[in-house]
């Protein structure tokens, strides 16, 4: 007990030395300056809590790309704990990582390869590799009590706080300290190729990792005297042995943002994470965690010494107060879209403003199909904000093309175009032309526009003609005939767009065929899907019933995340009656087919299958996976009877690349049929 208190005495009288030391001498002007780094700067994290945990207060924020998002977020006074948080509200793995995009909804759950936008000077390759609209309406929301405290002036913030980003043409930095908040961060973290440039002030904004990727010489030129410096050691290897693709773009990323060092004053402290090990690009939740504890023990070191003279105090945060909406005037836009704007929001001027209904509108807001980019610009107004938009509306005309090729049906490719204001402003026509070794179709559709993001019915009417040769196997799965088929198609009805890749119709189908004998029908169609991207649920609804055939199909599966793995339980079931030959059921469906099973064997007018696909990613492209499935395809007679019944497993690899997942795998069934199963590429 005498050791203990007299050790106890020790730190306290350490503690008040230092307290009286930091009191004796003035802290300079003190910045803290945060350097990019992609996942990296999860390490910032680190550096936070021990700032925190010392009372160090800085007088300045400077952060470029990833830790201009760090730094926005801490100067806006949000705890360590807090910003862990948000940054995964932010969703950072989908925010940066390059990924296939959905094509426009009237065109499906389609993904292309390549997309089209028309703009100001024609139609352009689309210049991003995200989904620009839900990425910017995250932000949006993120920093949205940011944004209201700072009201275009970062200086308004619990700590001043600038972003830096690069003018593309003069490759200069750029020094961002008013505005909108988000749209500054946006600007700061536009990596070329990811992200699209950010148009300000008339000048075109890239990743401010490229001119000043530890902005040291901002942070002087904004009057620091002492910085405090959170960076990360160089880690660029040498080596010459072969590498991915996605490896080789990582660390073309990596040689994209170094530059020469800004040299450190002897009075800076500069806090180095050792990042070997660690990619820009990789998100990982355990590599995170340990980003976070490498910048914690770093920081530790680098602020030891209890007697700098640096500045302290309480943490100061932006406090929530009651708001009155002001005026909303754009910045740019015209009347339609402050129309839009205000209906979305839900915003009425010289009301109060929820900024946590807000909030949670704006992250919707990337699902509605009609707005790319909003930025809302507060600004100062009496007793309150007002509100100055940017907005920039979905591309008028979009052209998207894809391709895949798998072992059993061959290559198949598509292109489609989708017209916003077709004929007049509330239309919205659509195309697409679908070519395949064994089925080819043409469509067309037309559809009343999305126009606010509310629960409204719109009118949709759609026609395609098609041709198939669909292969009839036989029970050995050895060989199989073909019989052709021809249809043409026609579907008037209302359909409930509810989000993006969430969609619900109801309507009279007419269908005409020739098999064996020219035939048609008339009945009504009811049609769910939800489809949101990778790793997301999955579910599709048909049905369809007419005086000739009748048929329902639910096919749903929801991947879950656990210990490193995904698991992603399926139910397929589905029944009809008298259905024209096209419309059999095979067993597993066509695009994710039985495990042992030829696609499009054992077809029928009923089937069941109960399956999980169990996925173990290796790297950040590669991934294993094996699938277990039992299931029943038969014609006639109860949907699970006890005969019929097939038991399969499949083990493979997938790899993830730019133009879509890569598989190959390998099944068998209980009773020894085995198949292969080979793709390249995402049709959906």
């Amino acid at each position: 007990m005498r050791r203990l208190a007299l050790a106890l005495a020790a730190a306290g009288a350490f503690v008040a030395g230092a307290d009286a030391a930091a009191q004796a001498c003035p802290a300079p002007r003190t910045a803290l300056v945060l350097s990019g780094g992609g996942a990296k700067g999860l390490a910032h994290l680190g550096v936070f809590r021990v700032l925190d945990s010392l009372g160090i207060r800085p007088d300045l924020v400077v952060g470029t790309s990833i830790g201009a998002i760090m730094g926005a977020l801490y100067a806006t006074g949000y705890t360590p704990g807090e910003i862990d948080s948000l940054i995964r509200a932010l969703d950072l793995p989908r925010l940066f990582t390059p990924r296939l995009p959905l094509a426009p909804t009237s065109l499906g759950p389609l993904r292309p390869l390549v997309t089209w936008d028309e703009g100001r000077r024609g139609f352009a390759l689309r210049s991003s590799a995200v989904d620009e609209a839900q990425a910017n309406a995250i932000l949006d929301a993120v920093f949205l009590r940011g944004n209201l405290a700072a009201q275009g002036d970062f200086d308004r913030l619990p700590i001043p706080y600038r972003a830096v980003a690069t003018d593309i043409v003069t490759r200069r930095p750029v020094v961002l300290g008013r505005g909108d908040l988000a749209r500054a961060v946006r600007a700061s973290m536009a990596i070329p190729i990811i992200f699209r440039p950010v148009e300000l002030d008339g000048r075109t904004l890239i990743d401010g990792g490229i001119a000043a990727n530890v902005p040291i010489r901002v942070a002087r030129e904004l009057g620091a005297e002492r910085l405090i410096i959170s960076r990360f050691s160089k880690d660029l290897s040498d080596t010459t042995e072969p590498v991915s693709v996605l490896e080789t773009g990582q660390r073309l990323l990596d040689f994209l943002f170094v530059q020469p060092a800004d040299t450190a004053l002897p009075g800076d402290i500069t806090v180095t994470t050792d990042i070997r090990g660690f990619a820009s690009l990789d998100f990982d939740p355990a590599k995170l965690r340990a980003l976070q504890r490498q910048g914690y023990d770093s920081a530790r070191v680098a602020l030891a010494d209890p007697t700098r003279c640096l500045p302290r105090g309480a943490r100061a945060r932006v406090r929530d107060r009651p708001l009155t909406l002001g005026r909303v005037d754009l910045a740019r836009g015209g009347p339609a879209d402050r129309a839009d704007l205000l209906g979305t929001l839900e915003l009425r001027e010289a009301a109060p403003l929820d900024v946590a209904s807000l909030e949670a509108r704006l992250a919707r807001l990337g699902h509605a199909t009609y707005f790319e980019e909003v930025w809302l610009g507060p600004v100062p107004a009496a007793d309150g904000v007002a509100l100055r938009p940017w907005i920039r509306g979905s591309p008028r005309r979009t052209v998207g093309a894809g391709a895949v090729y798998d072992l059993d049906n061959g290559a198949r490719a598509w292109v489609g175009a989708v017209a916003r204001k077709f004929l007049a402003p509330p239309l919205e026509g659509s195309a697409a032309l679908f070519l395949g070794e064994l089925r080819s179709e043409v469509m067309a559709g037309l559809r009343v526009a999305p126009h606010r993001e509310r629960l409204t019915l719109r009118p949709v009417s759609t026609v395609s003609l098609g041709t198939e040769r669909v292969r009839l196997w036989d029970a050995e799965g050895s060989g199989f005939v073909e019989e052709g088929t021809r249809e043409a198609i026609g579907f008037l009805g209302l359909e409930l767009p509810l989000r993006r890749g969430l969609s619900v119709s109801l309507g009279s189908e007419g269908r005409a065929w020739d098999d064996t004998a020219s035939r048609g029908a008339f009945g009504v169609a009811a049609r769910l899907l939800a489809f949101s991207g990778d790793d997301a649920p999955v579910v599709r609804v048909d049905g369809v019933a007419t005086g000739v055939y009748r048929r329902i199909l639910v096919d749903a599966a929801v991947p879950i995340a656990a210990a490193g793995f995904i698991v992603r339980p399926r139910v397929r079931v589905a029944a009809g009656d008298s259905l024209p030959l096209q419309l059999t059921l095979p067993l597993g469906g066509f695009d994710d087919p039985f495990p042992g099973l030829r696609v499009g064997e054992f077809r029928g007018d009923r089937e069941v299958v109960g399956a999980l696909r169990l996925q173990r990613p290796v790297t950040r492209a590669v991934r294993l996976s094996a699938d277990a499935a039992v299931g029943r395809s038969a014609t006639g007679g109860p949907l699970l009877a006890s005969d019929g019944w097939q038991v399969g497993a499949r083990i493979g690899v997938g790899v993830d690349t730019f133009f879509g997942l890569v598989r190959a795998e390998y099944g068998v069934t209980a009773d020894g049929r085995g198949a292969a199963l080979v793709r390249v590429g995402d049709w959906f």
